[in-house]
């Protein structure tokens, strides 16, 4: 699982670190987020296929179906999507096919549990200190009656790697997706060469 990541990259920073060109007329504005958490709106980065490039968007952190009709009612925890099983049922398939996304971040926190009562936080982050992304499946959800609508999202979690494993004992850690990798991942047409995860 993953509950919690730090941002503290402003707009021009994540602009730099994944080549999305002059940011500086978006009219979005967010500042670092050192500890986001879900059901927060966050900045996400997407491929725009009508102008071919990467876009910033921001989106409500839980994923929305496009069957819900009340998120108050939905009971569902859809903050992270299992990507072993993201072409199972109707929740992931159709957004993962179609509407991935990189979610940028500095370091994702993952707990170490020590008692039945006490959890101590470990965060990951890259040796250089980097700006990284996180892979992600997005999906506009609209209300039955149309008159609202917002854009969301979920992170994709998978096996922990040793490193994790060793200092957490967590049996799950999001997706990283390597910077090579970028976009492979963001274009739904690169789907038989995806990267594994």
């Amino acid at each position: 699982m993953c509950g919690r990541y730090q941002r503290r990259a402003d707009k021009q920073r994540i602009a730099e670190a994944f080549q999305l060109g002059n940011v500086d007329g978006l009219a979005l504005e967010f500042v670092p987020d050192y500890n986001a958490a879900p059901q927060s709106m966050q900045p996400v980065i997407v491929w725009d296929k009508q102008f071919g490039t990467r876009s910033l968007y921001m989106m409500f952190w839980r994923f929305l179906p496009p069957y819900v009709t009340d998120p108050k009612k939905f009971k569902l925890d859809t903050i992270n999507a299992k990507g072993e099983t993201l072409l199972d049922g109707n929740t992931w398939r159709y957004a993962f096919l179609h509407y991935r996304c990189l979610v940028p971040v500095d370091s994702f926190i993952e707990w170490k549990r020590i008692d039945p009562k006490t959890k101590l936080p470990w965060m990951f982050a890259m040796k250089d200190d980097e700006l990284f992304a996180l892979a992600g499946v997005y999906r506009r959800w609209r209300s039955p009656d149309r008159k609202s609508e917002m854009d969301t999202f979920a992170i994709i979690t998978t096996e922990p790697n040793e490193l994790l494993a060793e200092k957490t004992g967590h049996d799950r850690m999001p997706v990283i997706i390597k910077r090579s990798d970028y976009q492979r991942w963001l274009e739904p047409e690169t789907w038989n060469s995806l990267p594994s995860i």
